[in-house]
């Protein structure tokens, strides 16, 4: 069984020589059987162990488990971390179940152990029953393909040799080498999903349905993993295609987006949900929830979802960000020539007056007419009745009504710098366009030349008439 696992490691390729490895030791079965088998591997794979133990403070025994632990690790010359925690308290200070809070917080020790010590990967000693358990369980729960995927031999730093192995070989390797290992009794508490699953639902499976039903959960789990690697792969091509960054986010292109297929519509907001929150859970209710507001009539629709995660209706565009919106209000003495830092939107504004010989009616900056402005001038942001004169009309019209007209996101109309006189007439709207009673003509004596920057020299996207 020894060179079985190895040559799972090998064909998964869990890790590599040199390696230093953090192993999750409960002092259960599972968990003695692999630290014992990386164990042996060390030599001949050049391997630096860590043996890494919470205790959950949930059971009188589980001194004794850290006990047989400490004992073991220091037969066999291993590093051991230990940690001392009170699931219960924890669970119920975060409304989480026990189970749950349990799984969260090893896996952040194993976490601080691995930054601790330097590590490559943690190994679990997770196998194929816990495997068929885990594809029940989100089967019971409505899972997609990610779910049906099962544990994966590798997930991002967390390995699994023992994935290949049943329990019942398992204990035969640990009767042959003679490997002490302690029982948690909590395993046959009823009052966990995951125990009813493995003691009553399987058995009953097993005896009714499948007697290789294990085998047949493992091989369904394999199935799904390569075909959800395969999608991946064409979601990330997809991605490409209408996903895109925003100062706050991402942003989903929704014209091209409606002509996926469904399915391809829900895996990439998923894929943006957990880009920007770093998290799994996301649910099939939350994900529709996200592309019925995509379909929906109309701009400045919105969803606060959990996690943090809001998604806005802007136009053909679904933005998403973890950042609430906030009015950016600012309002600047604009010297000329000079610059100025906004710091509500983290850009620099700068002018230049140049004589009218140097004027370009394709200039990629907004540039005015010198003897048509009033000074003092001032950079700001809109204000409830604020109106502008487009190039080329004659009538102002009110700048909301433009901003819709010209279907401005409503966080870039926060953001667009207006130049108004000291009365409060709209000169520009900087980076975008000059109202007619200012705009610079090939007659200009004198132009104004205002660049918009964001800070560290990136330009802003820009949309110029």
């Amino acid at each position: 069984m020894y060179r079985r696992v190895e040559k799972y490691i090998k064909d998964h390729q869990l890790f590599q020589m040199g390696d230093k490895i953090v192993v999750a030791v409960s002092g259960g079965p599972d968990s003695m059987a692999l630290l014992h088998i990386l164990m042996r591997l060390r030599a001949d794979w050049g391997l630096t162990l860590i043996a890494a133990h919470l205790h959950h403070g949930l059971r009188p025994e589980a001194d004794q488990d850290l006990e047989l632990v400490q004992q073991q690790c220091q037969a066999w010359g291993l590093t051991l971390e230990v940690k001392r925690l009170n699931i219960a308290q924890l669970a119920s200070q975060d409304k989480r179940s026990v189970e749950e809070m349990g799984r969260i917080c090893r896996y952040a020790f194993f976490a601080e152990v691995l930054e601790k010590c330097q590590a490559q990967c943690i190994a679990t000693a997770h196998h194929q029953e816990d495997n068929a358990e885990s594809v029940l369980l989100h089967l019971l729960r409505g899972s997609g393909t990610q779910g049906l995927r099962g544990i994966l031999p590798i997930n991002n730093n967390v390995v699994r040799p023992l994935l290949g192995l049943k329990k019942d070989q398992i204990l035969e390797y640990l009767h042959q080498n003679q490997v002490p290992y302690r029982m948690d009794h909590s395993n046959a508490d009823l009052g966990f999903t995951r125990n009813r699953i493995r003691h009553e639902l399987i058995p009953l499976l097993e005896e009714h349905y499948n007697p290789q039903l294990v085998n047949s959960l493992n091989q369904l789990a394999d199935i799904i993993s390569k075909e959800d690697d395969w999608l991946r792969e064409l979601t990330s091509q997809l991605w490409e295609q209408v996903v895109s960054e925003s100062v706050d986010g991402l942003v989903l292109h929704l014209p091209t987006f409606f002509q996926f297929h469904t399915a391809a519509q829900r895996r990439l907001v998923k894929a943006i949900c957990d880009h920007l929150t770093g998290a799994q859970g996301w649910e099939k209710q939350d994900i529709d929830s996200i592309i019925r507001l995509g379909q929906s009539q109309g701009s400045s629709r919105y969803l606060a979802l959990k996690q943090g995660l809001m998604v806005y209706k802007v136009y053909e565009q679904l933005q998403f960000t973890t950042h609430r919106r906030r009015n950016a209000a600012f309002s600047y003495n604009f010297p000329v020539p000079g610059e100025i830092t906004i710091k509500e939107t983290g850009e620099t504004v700068s002018c230049s007056l140049l004589p009218g010989e140097q004027y370009c009616p394709h200039s990629p900056h907004t540039v005015l007419d010198w003897d048509k402005l009033e000074a003092p001038l001032v950079l700001r942001s809109r204000m409830p009745g604020d109106r502008f004169t487009p190039p080329g009309t004659s009538r102002s019209t009110k700048l909301k009504e433009y901003y819709i007209k010209k279907k401005i996101p409503w966080e870039e109309r926060e953001r667009i710098p207006l130049l108004v006189s000291a009365q409060g007439m709209v000169y520009a709207l900087v980076g975008y366009e000059s109202g007619e009673e200012a705009r610079a003509t090939s007659q200009s004596r004198y132009i104004l030349v205002i660049k918009r920057e964001r800070l560290q020299t990136k330009q802003l996207n820009r949309n110029p008439s």
